[in-house]
């Protein structure tokens, strides 16, 4: 679809939510979507603790109407959601500009867009992010799932970590920049992919500055053979 990175879910709805999630959006912002979509579109906006911002349809169009859009955005507005209905994209170079001009993310729903195009482009790898839906009825089906798509390397991390509560397993560098230091720390690895590949359970815990002073004596103690408890550092 043109992007470099993507994230497989179960659902396009859990892609959404992953999405904002991601980009920062919570409680006390707003997200506008349009008024002609599935309920998912406005649902996760919920589902993080922002307002739903509803925009009304174009009067000949299944798009929502643009001059309308630029009124509804407010200093809490943080991200804008088209939806590509029924096939048909949106014009993405007017939900881009103002998304620039107003400094907002936008995830473009892509559900009923599988395979289009705007301009040349795929749809869904225009915006910040772009979430898909493969479920038994959708143009690309899988009987269930969704896809998140985005170009950004930190929207993807942050994405990875969250889609696997966190436990994302280490085989080769799935993380550019993360290291593993628990288990060379306390089984005297010297190689991380070696320390990766016996096999045990991994859980991050991100946002460390890349330190060899991370694990205290405690934390070593609190280590057991059964689940060895990784840090992971950034």
């Amino acid at each position: 679809v043109g992007t470099e990175k993507c994230v497989c879910l179960n659902s396009q709805t859990a892609c959404a939510e992953m999405a904002l999630r991601v980009l920062g959006v919570g409680a006390g912002d707003e997200v506008i979507t349009c008024a002609y979509t599935y309920t998912a579109s406005a649902s996760v906006i919920a589902h993080v603790g922002a307002k739903i911002v509803m925009c009304d349809l174009e009067r000949d169009s299944f798009f929502m109407d643009y001059e309308k859009l630029n009124g509804l955005i407010t200093e809490k507005t943080k991200a804008i959601i088209p939806v590509h209905m029924m096939g048909y994209p949106c014009d993405m170079d007017r939900i881009m500009a103002i998304a620039k001009k107003h400094n907002l993310f936008v995830l473009e729903d892509a559900c009923q867009g599988n395979g289009g195009f705007f301009k040349g482009k795929r749809l869904g790898s225009i915006g910040d992010a772009g979430a898909f839906s493969f479920n038994y009825f959708k143009i690309a089906s899988c009987g269930e799932g969704g896809g998140f798509i985005t170009n950004s390397k930190d929207v993807f991390e942050r994405a990875l970590i969250y889609h696997d509560s966190s436990a994302v397993a280490f085989f080769g560098d799935q993380l550019d920049g993360f290291c593993a230091v628990a288990l060379v720390a306390v089984l005297g690895f010297d190689d991380h992919a070696d320390a990766v590949h016996i096999g045990f359970h991994i859980v991050i815990i991100a946002g460390f500055a890349h330190t060899s002073n991370v694990l205290s004596s405690h934390s070593i103690d609190m280590l057991h053979v059964a689940t060895i408890q990784k840090i992971m550092c950034a």
